[in-house]
């Protein structure tokens, strides 16, 4: 643990967008160069130093239409040769390769020994199952601590099971963001994909967007999150599928076992959630005690006046909840003030969002949230107040001065 503070703090950074300071200016004169040469400009890239000057975190965005001047390859080539100390990379390729060149991106094998930070974009490359599994090897690096892909619009298929097999092997992985959307998914699919993922037991952080897929059956999906034990973070958006009430119900039973979860995301919009949905998964959360951040999404569910509210008398029972998000829109609710009301005795929350659509708030309820962005000010301020003061201190692994969770 101590190792792990002791290496953030030599990779504190200083972010720099489409301009780079004075004092570091000759040591990112190659960096810029060579985006020039590859008729990439500053509006196209985004990077950050360390505290040395050397460069560890580099953005890249493409443009459709807009290929730079050389192959992909070799800009991957010359940034692992010329920028040794890169440890976050950020592409953006959406559109750029087709399918048949997808061999361009293996040099990011090369950043295995140093690379801990991965954000690709995959983005409606016409990727197949084939092409797919070819691409795992190269950017599934042993090394990586966090990954997040954009999937969407890629008839991977079966193919997003072998990704969760290859994560499997790799050790330092603790944060994984996947975005599934249209890549045509079924039930036996979801078994299987279930199977594997919940054998990451290595992972604290997990967010599956898994929307407009056609999806009716997703109990074992939520069945495989609740063995999952060292989560700390779940995300599910299973957003415009075919989910409906007795789903939620199957789907509540599991979710009332996430009680080692300190936030939880979930988005159920434009199903058939309704009334009786609403309290299946209300009645489940209520059961998470240590829930510190909820972030709900339930817009065009039908849920009513009478959903929202039985909603909101589940959540008020949440005592340690600091952060709550809810979206309630095009739900035909008329009685907005009545889940307002209930949330308004949670003394215990710092952030609160409410979203009816376009309902004002009441003016209790709007007092209400005055003083949370008031108090959410204070803890700011202590926040901030404690990193510079852990600044002047020696870390100790034994004794912590805070732990907060905004």
């Amino acid at each position: 643990m101590a190792k792990t503070q002791k290496k953030k703090q030599q990779k504190k950074e200083i972010i720099v967008v489409n301009q780079v300071p004075v004092e570091f200016q000759k040591k990112t004169e190659k960096l810029i160069k060579f985006m020039n040469d590859c008729m990439w400009f500053p509006k196209n890239y985004e990077f950050s130093f360390d505290e040395k000057g050397e460069i560890v975190s580099l953005t890249i965005n493409t443009h459709k239409n807009k290929e730079p001047n050389v192959q992909f390859e070799e800009v991957l080539k010359e940034l692992h040769s010329k920028f040794p100390s890169l440890y976050n990379l950020q592409l953006n390729i959406e559109e750029l390769l087709e399918k048949q060149f997808i061999d361009q991106i293996q040099p990011l094998q090369n950043f295995e020994g140093t690379l801990e930070i991965l954000n690709l974009n995959l983005r409606s490359l016409n990727l197949d199952k084939k092409y797919f599994e070819k691409a795992i090897k190269y950017f599934c690096l042993n090394g990586l601590k966090q990954l997040t892909l954009y999937l969407e619009k890629n008839p991977i298929n079966t193919g997003l099971c072998s990704l969760y097999t290859q994560m499997r092997q790799m050790e330092n992985l603790v944060k994984v963001h996947v975005e599934a959307r249209q890549i045509s998914f079924d039930k036996k699919q979801i078994n299987n994909l279930t199977k594997q993922i919940q054998q990451l037991s290595q992972l604290a952080s997990f967010h599956l967007n898994l929307s407009d897929n056609s999806l009716k059956e997703v109990e074992q999906l939520f069945e495989g999150f609740s063995k999952m034990n060292n989560l700390r973070h779940l995300g599910i958006d299973l957003k415009k599928n075919e989910i409906n009430e007795n789903e939620v119900k199957k789907i509540s039973k599991h979710v009332a076992k996430y009680k080692f979860l300190e936030s939880l995301f979930i988005n159920l919009s434009y199903n058939k959630v309704y009334i009786n949905g609403c309290d299946y998964l209300g009645e489940a959360l209520q059961n998470l005690k240590d829930l510190i951040k909820l972030e709900l999404r339930l817009d065009w569910d039908n849920v009513q006046d009478l959903g929202s509210s039985i909603l909101g008398s589940h959540i008020r029972k949440l005592s340690g909840l600091m952060d709550l998000d809810i979206r309630l829109n095009y739900n035909k609710i008329f009685r907005h003030d009545i889940i307002q009301n209930q949330l308004i005795g949670m003394d215990n929350l710092i952030r609160l969002k409410l979203q009816i659509s376009d309902k004002p708030s009441t003016k209790n309820f709007a007092q209400y949230q005055k003083i949370l962005r008031a108090k959410e000010a204070e803890q700011l301020k202590m926040l901030v107040f404690y990193k510079h003061l852990s600044k002047l201190l020696h870390y100790n692994s034994i004794f912590t001065l805070w732990d907060l969770y905004l």
